[in-house]
């Protein structure tokens, strides 16, 4: 038979490996928990970088589409100054009952035209 020290030696062994298995898992179970709260702040920190960025882009794209009629509209009506000047006389009229000779009235050649359209687009 096996002396009683022996057994007791064996029966603290297994009590000293069980509180041991226990420590070990609590512990773990901590610390895995622990990583899922950071995993998870870091998660919903992103989700939040994300919801500001695409709250950013749609107010950028808002402004842009925003400036971007009013420069339509200001190019598709002429200014003020432009019209006056193809209504304003070049010339006396040509007779005492002739219609005088507008800016407007001269003939300008299609490539001259598309020159000065391309160059008002580059502005």
């Amino acid at each position: 038979m096996l002396p009683a020290w022996s057994i007791q030696l064996a029966a603290g062994l297994a009590l000293v490996a069980a509180a041991g298995g226990y420590g070990y898992r609590h512990g773990a179970q901590s610390v895995q928990a622990r990583w899922d709260k950071q995993a998870r702040e870091a998660q919903a920190a992103a989700d939040a970088l994300r919801e500001s960025d695409r709250l950013r882009a749609r107010a950028a794209d808002a402004d842009y589409q925003a400036r971007r009629a009013a420069a339509a509209r200001r190019s598709n009506s002429p200014s003020p100054e432009s019209v006056y000047a193809l209504h304003a006389t070049i010339c006396p009229p040509a007779g005492a009952f002739g219609r005088p000779l507008e800016l407007g009235d001269v003939p300008v050649p299609g490539v001259w035209l598309d020159r000065l359209r391309s160059a008002g687009a580059d502005y």
